[in-house]
């Protein structure tokens, strides 16, 4: 949810019929109306693409993405995440969104749940490797520069060894 009640999510109530899964609304008094698919360029208009995870910032302009593509699992074979900013109410993905994920995003390994700070500097994500999910960190020093390569800060192995 963004800072004037904006609330936003992820949901497949429309899928395949349309391929706008990330949805919108008001939040007011533990209600959302006036719900709608958040508009934009960001999402892959092809069977089995989805948005799959998602983040706004605080003040509603800058969303971070996650297109993944399921092919009848239930792990997508491939998660990106990406960006775009908020234009005039749309959602453009930025030109450089690539290029930004770069050290980020693997064609090996699946990427997803981003969560940023609000000044979109530092970036937590997760990443399954070999069946195992990991949480890693990363940075950049502005938005214009690409996030550095992910360090592990979190595994699924170590919550198993250390539940509490």
């Amino acid at each position: 949810m963004d800072v004037t009640n904006n609330f936003y999510w992820v949901s497949t109530r429309n899928y395949p019929e349309s391929y706008e899964n990330y949805q919108s609304g008001i939040f007011n008094n533990g209600t959302v109306t006036n719900v709608q698919p958040v508009i934009g360029n960001f999402y892959i208009e092809e069977p089995g693409w989805i948005i799959m995870d998602a983040e706004i910032s605080p003040d509603g302009q800058l969303l971070f993405f996650v297109n993944a593509k399921f092919e009848g699992g239930s792990l997508p074979v491939t998660a990106d995440i990406g960006v775009a900013h908020n234009v005039n109410g749309e959602f453009i993905k930025d030109d450089t969104s690539d290029i930004l994920f770069d050290n980020v995003n693997t064609d090996r390994f699946l990427e997803y749940a981003p969560s940023f700070s609000a000044n979109g500097l530092e970036l937590f994500f997760t990443r399954i490797i070999n069946s195992k999910t990991a949480i890693f960190i990363t940075n950049r020093t502005s938005l214009n520069e690409p996030f550095g390569t992910g360090k592990l800060i979190l595994s699924k192995d170590f919550l198993q060894k250390h539940p509490h």
